[in-house]
């Protein structure tokens, strides 16, 4: 009967990989189907198909990691789920054929080398609940597409090159918990958008290039624990309104130039153990 479409699609990924340490040793065309494969697994159905491929941390010896780079035909993976590479030594760029899976919940290709644009097919992915991109080569805008991503619920993109304003579209991300743009070159401010998003826990967006005020709205983020703003170009006042921010552990304002007086209450209200404004 011979290996089916999506063991072909597997296949064709890993021409175009380095596997030094065979790691993909069973990955085997004689094979009916991928399920049984090192890093591939499957629904548990009669018509099973691949749910999740997970090729992330293939360094088991501390050297020899997956390389080269990720070829579209992923794209013909159409019932995956999660899709986990990181800390390999993929290169080149992000497929825009990713955008074609539309059950993808999870995107993990951190600590890798790629490079080049995030894809805006990547707002296709309606069930994405988690973008993990950081530690990369990438540059460029972040897309506003990925403000499509309704049911996102982590977006990390830091510790890239990007550039450009953070996308008030960002603000649509309606069951994002966590958020981290830092060690970017993002310019810009910070978006009003951003106090849209009631269930927000972590934003992080230090060491850019960001200017203007620190939002009033932010203040009203009931649910943030961690903000971090440091090592900016941020100015005027601190929001008197994070002194009554009861889940607020850890206010990271430092580095920026930032005028007027610390609001007094600060910590009085929540267990704020972090605090740095030092310029």
């Amino acid at each position: 009967m011979g290996l089916n479409a999506e063991g072909q699609f597997l296949l064709d990924i890993r021409s175009g990989i380095g596997d030094t340490n065979n790691h993909l040793g069973n990955w085997n065309p004689n094979d009916s189907t991928p399920c049984g494969w090192e890093g591939v697994s499957c629904t548990s159905d009669y018509n099973q198909v691949v749910r999740c491929l997970n090729l992330s941390s293939m360094n088991l010896s501390g050297q020899n990691l997956i390389s080269g780079s990720l070829p579209s035909e992923i794209g013909g993976c159409e019932s995956l789920e999660y899709l986990g590479l990181a800390q390999n030594q993929f290169s080149g760029e992000i497929p825009k054929e990713i955008g074609m899976l539309q059950n993808l919940t999870d995107l993990v290709l951190w600590s890798n080398q790629l490079s080049g644009f995030i894809p805006v097919e990547l707002g296709n992915c309606s069930n994405l609940r988690t973008l993990a991109l950081y530690d990369n080569k990438l540059v460029g805008p972040i897309p506003q597409e990925l403000g499509n991503l309704l049911f996102l619920r982590k977006l990390y993109l830091y510790r890239n090159s990007l550039n450009g304003a953070i996308p008030k579209e960002i603000g649509n991300l309606s069951s994002a918990v966590e958020i981290d743009f830092s060690e970017n070159e993002l310019t810009g401010e910070i978006p009003i958008e951003l106090t849209k998003i009631s269930g927000l826990q972590l934003l992080y967006i230090f060491e850019n290039k960001l200017h203007g005020g620190i939002p009033d709205g932010l203040t009203t983020l009931e649910n943030l624990t961690k903000l971090d703003l440091s090592i900016n170009y941020l100015s005027g006042a601190i929001p008197i309104g994070f002194q009554h921010m009861k889940q607020l552990i850890m206010l990271q304002l430092f580095s920026n130039s930032l005028s007027g007086v610390i609001p007094q209450a600060l910590g009085v209200f929540s267990k704020l153990w972090v605090v740095d404004f030092v310029k």
